[in-house]
């Protein structure tokens, strides 16, 4: 909206004249007592300044509305940007997470599969961050193939210590020994 000519408002210089305009700012030639002085364009209007004319007083009315309007999209943008740029990363996290538990995983499997102790296994504690349906699938498979080692080494144990039935056993009585004389 050109002003430049315009007359304005100020509540402490008084009276003035638009003398220069850009896209940013006015310049405004107060009395000699006040001299030039420069506002941000359009939000000087919001607090600093009044047109005289009002016919502009509506269209800076709507010049400003627009303003605002414009800076709260953009505002909006920038928080939406903000959002998806964190999500990105968090499931980038969550993802780095779930490789780095599978590998750990993979190492204590192949670590139990080469001993023929079975230990207790620890208590599952539940997760605390959401799991998608394939990373719970996945997760399943790793544990029943781990039930599955687990029963094969045990099943192996069993039937190496086991002794069969056509064999023949002989069984002694145990005969207490004597004690040693005492010197």
């Amino acid at each position: 909206m050109d002003l430049l000519n315009e007359k304005v408002k100020h509540s402490k210089f008084g009276m003035g004249t638009i003398t220069e305009q850009t896209a940013t700012v006015i310049t405004v030639e107060f009395s000699e007592e006040h001299g030039i002085k420069r506002f941000v364009y359009p939000s000087a209007f919001e607090a600093y300044l009044e047109l005289k004319k009002a016919s502009l007083v509506k269209r800076m009315d709507k010049e400003l509305k627009e303003k605002h309007q414009h800076e709260e999209l953009k505002r909006k943008q920038e928080l939406q940007e903000e959002e998806e740029r964190r999500e990105v990363e968090r499931l980038e996290l969550e993802k780095k997470s779930t490789a780095k538990k599978r590998a750990t995983t993979k190492k204590t499997t192949a670590k139990k599969t080469t001993t023929k102790k079975t230990a207790a296994k620890k208590p599952v504690k539940a997760k605390k961050e959401p799991i998608d349906d394939e990373t719970l699938e996945a997760a399943i498979a790793e544990v029943e193939a781990e039930i599955a080692v687990a029963e094969a080494v045990a099943a192996e144990a069993v039937s190496a210590t086991a002794i069969p039935a056509e064999a023949e056993v002989t069984v002694t009585e145990a005969v207490p020994a004597e004690p040693e004389a005492e010197k």
